[in-house]
Parts: C-alpha cells; structure tokens; sequence
C-alpha cells in the first residue's frame, strides 16, 4: 500500500517534471540520483523504479519496512498534496519546502499520529490548517510564506508536544490560540505577517527561553 501512497504523491505533484530523481524511461534503471533535503542531500534511486520505494530519492524506512521520511526540498514539485499520504502509519516527517505546492493541506493529515516534524514552507498552500488533538508526537510545525488562512483557535494545539511553531507570512486571522501559550516545549514562535487580532495575552509564557518574533514578544508576557 505504501508503495501506491507515494506512487499518489509523484504524480499529483508532476513527478516527470520534478527537477531531479524522477522516473526514468527503463522501470529498472538502478542508476542512483540526489535529492535536496533537510539534512543536505540525499542519496537514492529514481522513483517509480522496479527499487524498493524505501530506497527511492529523499524516502528513508525504519527497521521493519516502513516509509518514515519523506524529504525533498526545492525539486519542482507542482500539484497538490495528496490525501493519501495521511494513511502511512509510521511517517515521522514529511518535509515538502521551497517547492510550488497548491490547493488545502488534506484534513487525513491529522490522522499521522507519529508525525513528528512538518514542514510545507516557501509553497502556495491555501485553505485553512486541520486539527492536530491526535498528533501527540509533533515537535515541529514550519509553514511559513504560504496563503493559509482561517482561524487556529481550536485546533487540539495542547495535544502536540510542539517546539518549532512558524506560521508566518499567511493570511491567518482572529486570536492566537491561548492553549498555544501552555506548550511546555515550545522554543521557537513566529506569527508575523499576518492578520491576528492584537493584543496576544498569555497567563503563562512557555518559557524563559522561548525565541519569538517582535510581534509576540511586544504583546505578551514573554520579556
């Protein structure tokens, strides 16, 4: 099933067009190909080959086969995300940025409960965000410099064990949700270029060493 699950992806982002790793002509081509990733480059076979999907351009699999990382920065993908990635049980982090991704983030999204890092900055995603009470496991939420839009207020926000928060440079609207002020782990806060509703009143700051844009910090306990 995984196997189709990023068959899915490849081709609703364009994967023949993608700027590196897509699929070759000769379905057994074992050539190998590079990806740009977090975590600099990685190293693997073009998708869609007769290869393991594990083994396919910025994938990597746990121990017992399954996808955990899908990685692929800046490469050309143009489309929109497909829902199906929401059914990869083990996914840990999936990770599109600096691409050219339209349309919603899927709302199956909130059913990857081992997700631990999301990251869909520098794209053109519009729609609103989904609800994240059963993603007990995310520490980093980066979708900077997109057009998402809406209200975040409710959204399961204290069920997340978050440490990485960028939703700057959107179209976001209303508070900023309180229960965001209570993440015990939060480090790292930015909201600018939006539309909040001013001022930002937190009882409790997550913590003295929370780094946060200007625009948090001037309406907030946070000093």
């Amino acid at each position: 099933e995984q196997r189709y699950i990023q068959a899915t992806l490849y081709f609703a982002t364009k994967g023949d067009e993608w700027d590196n790793c897509s699929a070759p002509d000769d379905i057994k081509d074992n050539s190998k190909c590079n990806v740009q990733s977090s975590y600099g480059y990685s190293n693997g076979f073009h998708w869609l080959t007769c290869t393991t999907e594990c083994e396919w351009g910025g994938n990597r699999c746990n121990k017992n086969g399954y996808i955990n990382v899908t990685d692929i920065e800046d490469n050309g993908l143009n489309g929109k995300l497909p829902s199906e990635i929401g059914a990869l049980p083990k996914l840990s982090a999936l990770a599109l940025e600096q691409n050219s991704l339209k349309g919603t983030i899927p709302s199956s999204y909130s059913d990857l409960t081992d997700l631990a890092v999301l990251d869909f900055d520098f794209n053109e995603l519009t729609g609103s965000l989904f609800d994240m009470s059963a993603m007990s496991r995310l520490q980093q939420l980066d979708l900077n410099n997109n057009n998402l839009s809406g209200k975040i207020e409710g959204l399961g926000w204290e069920k997340t064990n978050l440490k990485f928060l960028d939703l700057s440079y959107n179209s976001f609207s209303g508070t900023i949700a309180t229960e965001i002020g209570l993440l015990p782990e939060l480090r790292s806060l930015q909201f600018q270029c939006n539309d909040f509703v001013p001022p930002l009143v937190w009882d409790k700051c997550p913590s003295k060493d929370l780094i946060a844009d200007v625009e948090v910090c001037e309406d907030s306990n946070c000093d």
